[in-house]
């Protein structure tokens, strides 16, 4: 090696570096190999033997040493415990030796297919991963709307300042939305775009699409005309619903335009009793069209088994009965309003619309929080930190998506009611993993997005989409029978 004679010192005294106590400068890990030297050597009357490595403290960040001894390879790694937890070094010293009994046992395989997972780890993050898809019962959203019916027909089903309907009403109502569309020739999983303002009636004509097994696909009026022109034709959609003071948003809709209106409240004669489709589990329930903030909008077919695993992890979850009142924030065109709507109408709760004014009044929200008796709300992060950790009466728990959570708000409200961060992109049915935040623990790195729920799978994988160890970063996959 040409300058091996020039010592470290010397040459980091001749480079422009900046000198800071307590941390090794040009480079913070190391790697040493020493070749097999003789163990003991006698000259005369003297004797010399190989002393063992001790180190009193870690010079650098990270250290690994090995040698050839008589014995085989022998191996010291070295850590800064201010840096490093004994458990971190521990799982660094397994990896390594896994990595090294891979390339024994196939040194054919480039060293990024090796295996670096100890059997102890394998079992761990299998766990972490999730369940994998179970056989579905074959219901529908549809179905289990009716059961709430049928228990609870008189009760409330949504309700808003100005509004209220009872399941039995919102049952009339859907049909008569579905017979409707039946009897204009809608195909089975033909798309039905919906574009009212926030009612007792959009949520009709939600629950009217599913049963005529129709794909239910929300158009937000406060889009710009030109993306929901862009929704319309990307979709394929030859119906729409809307209410006839939108009907100038869509100039250029060459399908059939239906007015909310104009939808008798008790469908004519023969048609009565043609207003359930039978729906299939794989069958697509509803379409939503993506942000666009990386490109083009896309659309993501969700199918009806998405929707009831999601009913089923929530009523798990969040402990769901008749008695709560469950807020409706989101805009339609988001998922979370999906979310919001099986919570509600699929447990026997009410659904509370919340208000225009009350959206982007902070203060307004919380007021309607407390006077609507509201006990689960859905809430961006963003939005929670404009409470600026104000009380929410009535409030027993608070789900935040969409954004990171903000560990401060978290922590607060946290030791108030339960409050679960949940995470999941549109194409796994609105959420795929969530966490409740414990008011006694630090997150000195933030808030996770928690733990996968049933018959879903997240997995972090390296490049060679193998599992990438405990601590180590690697990307998000995820799957199973939700989306």
């Amino acid at each position: 090696m040409t300058h091996q004679e020039l010592s470290f010192e010397q040459l980091v005294e001749s480079l422009p570096i900046v000198r800071q106590a307590g941390y090794a400068p040009v480079f913070q890990v190391t790697f040493d190999y020493l070749p097999g030297t003789v163990s003991e050597v006698a000259w005369r009357d003297l004797t010399w033997h190989t002393l063992e490595w001790e180190e009193v403290a870690a010079p650098y960040d990270l250290m690994l040493r090995m040698q050839d001894t008589p014995r085989g390879l022998r191996g010291d790694l070295i850590t800064r415990d201010d840096l490093f937890a004994r458990g971190t070094a521990e799982r660094f010293r397994g990896h390594f030796l896994e990595l090294l009994r891979g390339v024994v046992d196939s040194p054919e395989q480039p060293v990024f297919r090796l295996p670096m997972l100890t059997p102890a780890e394998c079992a761990a993050v299998k766990v972490w991963s999730g369940v994998g898809p179970v056989s579905p019962d074959g219901r529908t959203v549809m179905d289990l709307f009716r059961e709430q019916v049928q228990r609870r027909p008189g009760a409330f089903a949504v309700v808003s300042n100005s509004q209220r309907m009872t399941y039995r009403e919102l049952e009339q109502r859907s049909r008569q939305v579905s017979a409707f569309l039946l009897r204009l020739g809608l195909p089975r999983e033909g798309v039905v775009g919906l574009c009212l303002s926030r009612s007792a009636e959009m949520i009709a004509g939600f629950l009217g699409i599913l049963r005529a097994g129709g794909v239910y696909l929300p158009l937000d009026p406060g889009y710009p005309p030109d993306r929901l022109a862009f929704i319309l034709r990307d979709s394929g959609a030859q119906y729409l619903l809307i209410e006839p003071e939108l009907r100038s948003l869509f100039p250029e809709f060459s399908g059939r335009i239906l007015q909310i209106d104009e939808i008798p409240v008790e469908p004519p004669g023969e048609f009565g009793m043609l207003s359930d489709r039978e729906c299939w589990p794989d069958g697509a329930a509803y379409v939503i069209y993506t942000s666009g903030s990386t490109g083009q909008p896309k659309g993501v077919a969700v199918p009806h088994r998405g929707l009831v695993n999601l009913f089923r992890q929530q009523s798990f979850l969040f402990d769901l009965t008749p008695e709560d009142g469950i807020l409706q924030f989101a805009s339609i065109s988001f998922d979370a309003s999906i979310f919001e709507f099986l919570m509600a109408l699929l447990s026997g709760a009410r659904l509370v619309l919340v208000s225009k004014d009350a959206v982007g009044d902070p203060e307004g929200l919380i007021g309607m929080i407390e006077r609507m008796s509201v006990t689960v709300a859905t809430l961006p992060p963003s939005l929670v930190r404009l409470f600026e950790h104000a009380t929410l009466p009535g409030l027993r728990l608070l789900i935040t998506a969409g954004e990171a959570a903000q560990a401060g708000d978290a922590l607060h409200y946290a030791r108030e009611l339960n409050y679960c961060n949940a995470y999941g992109p549109t194409e796994m049915t609105v959420w795929s993993a969530s966490h409740f935040v414990n008011a006694g623990e630090a997150y000195p790195r933030g808030i996770p997005i928690g733990r996968p729920i049933a018959q879903t799978f997240l997995h972090i994988l390296d490049e060679a989409m193998q599992p990438v160890p405990i601590g180590v970063a690697g990307e998000l996959y995820l799957g199973g029978g939700q989306g």
